[in-house]
């Protein structure tokens, strides 16, 4: 944040969101964050403003503790389980035992229940997605404000508006904020210590994410600047909290930003991109690599570029269509029962096609930019259709006017009062 408008904007360098080069800037930090800084950074130091210290400090409530240790546990658990189905191996109740715990991570009943259940791989990925949805709250759990905005509703313009609020409503606070700032000083202090070391030691970083990160290196020289960092971490019985995991190797790798990658091993295709399925994408773009001939060079310029559409075929993308008028419609449900519904403000689930990087937007205009000049070579920005047909997964090139009439919510803007993502 510049503390002084009047300074010039030039002289302001951001690279992907990194700040490179400021003539002045202002910044709010902990004491961790400074180490940070100073690994990376060569500057002036003007002044503080304000500083707050302490001359004590107390450990976490122990109800606290106990309840992260046992998210932490379970998440952990049924990761391994998640795995080991992922290589069709079968789960038995011995998987849901925790070493760290030295105990199951659920009863007998549930563990049974699990297994004797005809949806038990969905049963499960369920479980998992719910441990990691129950872990990561406890840093929002930290960080949460007592003076929430207010989302009010009009309805002659069909449209929510945004107003503050101007009087706390609520005074209680499960947990102290403090926690919740260092939570993140020391995360970041984790990660960018090993990120020099690995920095200078000419290990290339090509994507990162909050907790994870895509190398390029000597696989050893790699292995062992890892081990050496986990080493000076003490998190007994605490699984591996605070250490970095080796998770695999890709054959191809690419990506088009956070959250939005795509990586290919002996032939299979992991699909890692916000917004659709993981599952049903990476088996329908496996499918499409088989019918290119496993050619890669095609498959990442067809399927992975900014202007590829997902059909609804491919992912299986739903979004919500919200009517709000009185409505009286025939409807079939998914066992084939056709009935009736009436009544107002009614949710439509519809279904929808998805596109990777529209070009239309200018944010994305400007890193697509940054990419080619980052590699030096052009990026495809013609539109191309991933769909299925007869189980058979095909592409086509588009037009802009076909581009324009597809499923399409992110560029129709005359839904964009109806249609949001689900």
């Amino acid at each position: 944040e510049f503390k002084n408008k009047e300074i010039d904007k030039t002289s302001f360098f951001v690279d992907n969101g990194r700040i490179l080069k400021a003539n002045k800037i202002t910044l709010y930090v902990t004491e961790i964050d400074m180490y940070n800084i100073d690994l990376f950074y060569t500057y002036d130091f003007k002044s503080c403003e304000r500083l707050f210290t302490t001359t004590q400090f107390s450990f976490l409530p122990k109800f606290i503790i106990n309840s992260v240790k046992n998210y932490l546990y379970e998440k952990s658990t049924l990761k391994k389980i998640v795995k080991k189905m992922d290589l069709g191996k079968e789960i038995v109740a011995d998987d849901f035992f925790c070493k760290e715990k030295n105990d199951f991570i659920f009863d007998d009943d549930k563990i049974n229940a699990i297994l004797l259940s005809d949806e038990k791989e969905k049963n499960i990925n369920d479980l998992y997605m719910h441990s990691k949805e129950r872990l990561n709250a406890q840093y929002g759990i930290n960080v949460q404000k007592l003076m929430q905005d207010k989302f009010l509703y009009d309805i002659n313009k069909d449209m929510f508006n945004i107003s503050k609020v101007d009087k706390i409503e609520t005074y209680n606070l499960y947990r102290d904020f403090l926690v919740g700032i260092y939570i993140t000083s020391y995360s970041r202090l984790s990660l960018f210590t090993l990120g020099y070391e690995l920095a200078i030691n000419n290990v290339k970083l090509i994507y990162s994410d909050t907790d994870s990160w895509k190398l390029i290196g000597n696989f050893d020289e790699i292995n062992n600047l890892v081990n050496k960092y986990n080493s000076s971490i003490n998190s007994e019985n605490l699984y591996n909290i605070g250490k970095f995991d080796f998770e695999c190797t890709y054959d191809y790798f690419s990506t088009l930003g956070c959250k939005k990658y795509i990586s290919i091993t002996d032939k299979k295709v992991t699909t890692t991109i916000a917004g659709i399925g993981k599952k049903q994408t990476s088996e329908n773009l496996t499918v499409l690599l088989k019918e290119l001939n496993y050619n890669y060079k095609q498959f990442f310029e067809i399927a992975f570029t900014p202007l590829t559409v997902y059909d609804y075929s491919v992912t299986g993308k739903l979004i919500c269509k919200y009517n709000n008028n009185y409505y009286d419609e025939s409807v079939i449900d998914e066992y084939g029962i056709t009935g009736r519904i009436t009544g107002v403000n009614m949710v439509e689930l519809i279904e929808s096609d998805f596109i990777l990087m529209n070009s239309q937007n200018k944010a994305n205009r400007l890193f697509i930019d940054y990419c080619e000049r980052l590699q030096n070579s052009m990026i495809v920005k013609e539109p191309i259709l991933i769909y299925k047909l007869n189980n058979k997964v095909l592409y086509k090139y588009l037009t802009m006017q076909e581009f324009k009439n597809l499923r399409l919510y992110e560029i129709k803007e005359k839904f964009m009062e109806n249609y949001v993502e689900h």
